[in-house]
């Protein structure tokens, strides 16, 4: 029931120059009490580089009040809320694997909190299926400020019943930039649960550049067909552009359908009810006014794939 390892100075009193290489840390089956694997307070200048961090009931590293970590090159896997969690500290952490993680509560791969002036760079954070809310990278704490989030991979990260979301950045004058963030996403297809990048209310002057976000369920909603079964036009339960409600139609049925399906039971089927030489027409927006781009960006470039039987 103690960590794996432990170095615990006091304020005034703090530990100095720890370094930690190229070993295994792993818990014992029986023990279940919630501890970090790797447990670090008041330790200033601490380096731990290229472990193996396993099976941590809680986290697989915490970090409290330590100034100028370097979290270098580690191998995290399977810890049920952090994989790394760093609070009150100062530092880097750089090129860490953080994978194969199948949690109960809410996880997030590295977790800053009311830290500043911390480099989070190169991490791969991949392979998460959590039942609770998740996220790749978590910034949180009034106070953080000055932190850059950059160059990290974040892929395949899924939740049953919370939020996802690939980078959450709450604070003041930080940066996130040159991420790449892939597959965020919740099983029931909703889009406001899934975001690539939240930038939370309150945060100052938070700067994103160049970052990569592809697949992550929230640019159509219900896009999988499995909700509906209701009267044509399906309203509410259409698969829709991102924070549309209704469709726009003109002689057509639009009904949820289970004589094809790509994935899962249904998808929808669009019907013509007028006769040939007629026009009609279906939108996937609640609108069809020309100065509503429906939360769209102007000149981004979009892709829609739609199977069609």
């Amino acid at each position: 029931n103690d960590y794996a390892i432990e170095a615990v100075g006091g304020s005034g009193t703090e530990l100095e120059n720890i370094f930690i290489r190229n070993c295994t840390f792993t818990r014992n089956a029986g023990d279940t009490v919630a501890r970090a694997l790797c447990y670090f307070t008041y330790a200033d200048n601490l380096a731990m580089d290229n472990c193996i961090v396993d099976d941590g009931y809680w986290s697989g590293i915490y970090i409290n009040y330590c100034d100028d970590i370097h979290i270098l090159n580690n191998y995290i896997v399977d810890t049920n809320l952090y994989g790394i969690y760093l609070k009150n500290s100062t530092g880097v952490v750089f090129g860490n694997m953080i994978t194969g993680n199948t949690s109960n509560y809410t996880f997030s791969g590295i977790y800053i909190d009311w830290s500043s002036g911390v480099l989070v760079s190169s991490n791969t954070i991949k392979n998460m299926t959590i039942t609770s809310h998740a996220t790749g990278i978590n910034m949180a704490g009034a106070t953080s400020s000055y932190n850059t989030i950059t160059a990290n991979v974040i892929d395949n990260l899924r939740s049953y019943e919370g939020s996802v979301k690939g980078i959450s950045i709450s604070g003041s004058y930080c940066i996130g930039s040159s991420n790449h963030i892939r597959n965020i996403k919740h099983f029931s297809d909703a889009p406001t649960w899934n975001n690539g990048i939240v930038v939370r209310a309150g945060s100052v002057d938070t700067l994103l550049t160049s970052n990569y976000c592809i697949d992550n369920g929230n640019l159509i909603d219900r896009g999988n067909c499995e909700s509906g079964g209701g009267a044509s036009p399906e309203d509410g339960n259409s698969p829709m552009i991102f924070g549309e409600t209704n469709p726009v139609d003109s002689s057509v049925t639009w009904q949820r359908s289970n004589d094809f399906a790509y994935e899962g039971t249904y998808s929808y089927k669009l019907t013509k009810t007028v006769a040939a030489g007629n026009n009609c027409y279906l939108l996937f927006t609640d609108n069809s006014a020309t100065n509503d781009l429906h939360g769209m960006i102007p000149g981004v470039s979009y892709k829609a794939v739609v199977q069609i039987y």
